[in-house]
């Protein structure tokens, strides 16, 4: 098995024997033990940093877009979800391991397993979606700024669960 890893693992000092990862992930690392940890992991051959292929990419934005997560999920983190795709898809078991909920979700729509780090994890999946909180319009997870219609701010909202 494979463990894809976000920052928590790193943050938190947990990890496994075979571990991949994103680039971005290593230069989210803020703290010097964090980063430490990832150097150690790295040179002991533990760690691998490997770059999903773009048509990976595109396809979880796409995920995110209709899920509503890509108003919520950073493009490490998508690149991070489209590198476990990549390796799912090519026969290799894998589970990614976040304590990031957007991360979770968007691996339970994608039919990925995830084991949070140090935090429950998510129990149920979530779609989001734009709510002006004046007059109720619905604008994608994505809108920008105030309702074009009545000006009023615009809001991020959970739409549905659906059990992970």
């Amino acid at each position: 098995m494979i463990v894809v890893a976000d920052a928590s693992v790193f943050i938190a000092g947990a990890g496994a024997e075979r571990m991949v990862t994103v680039r971005g992930v290593l230069e989210e690392l803020s703290s010097r033990d964090a980063r430490l940890r990832a150097e150690v992991a790295v040179s002991s051959g533990r760690l691998k940093v490997i770059e999903p292929s773009e048509s990976h990419v595109a396809k979880v934005r796409r995920a995110a877009k209709r899920s509503g997560d890509s108003a919520r999920i950073s493009d490490t983190d998508l690149r991070l979800l489209a590198l476990a795709s990549e390796l799912a898809e090519g026969g290799e078991e894998v589970v990614v391991m976040s304590d990031d909920y957007s991360v979770q979700n968007l691996a339970s729509l994608l039919g990925l397993r995830f084991m949070p780090v140090a935090e429950a994890g998510i129990k149920r999946r979530f779609a989001w979606q734009r709510v002006c909180t004046g007059c109720g319009r619905v604008y994608p997870p994505e809108h920008a700024g105030k309702c074009s219609f009545c000006g009023s701010a615009v809001k991020l909202r959970r739409t549905r669960e659906r059990k992970a």
